[in-house]
C-alpha cells in the first residue's frame, strides 16, 4: 500500500510542477516585453503604450495564450497516456483544467489587446 501512495504522490508533485512551469513561462512571456520596452526608449506616451508599441503588444496577446494552450493540451495528453497505463490519472486531468482556467482567465483580460484596443 505504501508503493501505492508514494507513486500516487508523485504523480501529483510531477502534475503540479508541470502546471506551474507552464503558468511561469506565460508569466515570463508576459513581463519580459513589458520590461523590455521600460528599459528601452520611451518615445511613447504612458497612455498610448500598448497602441504604440505593436510588436510587444503582439507579444504579451498571443505568447503567453499559445504557451498555456501548448501546456493544457499536453497534461491531457499525459492524463490519456497514464489512464491506458491504468495508473492515477485524475491528477494530470485536473492539471490540465487548471491550465485551461488560467488561459480562459487570461483571454479575458487580454481581449481588448487582442481586438486591437489599447
Amino acid at each position: 500500500m505504501e508503493v501505492a501512495v508514494d507513486g500516487r504522490r508523485k504523480t501529483a508533485r510531477d502534475a503540479q510542477l508541470y502546471a506551474l512551469a507552464f503558468i511561469s513561462l506565460a508569466l515570463l512571456a508576459l513581463l519580459l516585453p513589458i520590461g523590455w520596452v521600460a528599459i528601452g526608449d520611451n518615445t511613447c506616451a504612458v497612455d498610448d503604450f500598448l497602441t504604440c508599441h505593436a510588436t510587444v503588444r503582439t507579444i504579451i496577446a498571443y505568447v503567453p495564450s499559445t504557451l498555456l494552450l501548448i501546456g493544457a493540451l499536453g497534461a491531457f495528453y499525459r492524463t490519456y497516456q497514464v489512464w491506458r497505463r491504468n495508473d492515477e490519472w485524475r491528477i494530470w486531468h485536473g492539471a490540465g483544467w487548471v491550465l485551461f482556467v488560467v488561459l480562459a482567465i487570461y483571454l479575458g483580460l487580454a481581449a481588448s489587446v487582442i481586438a486591437g484596443g489599447g
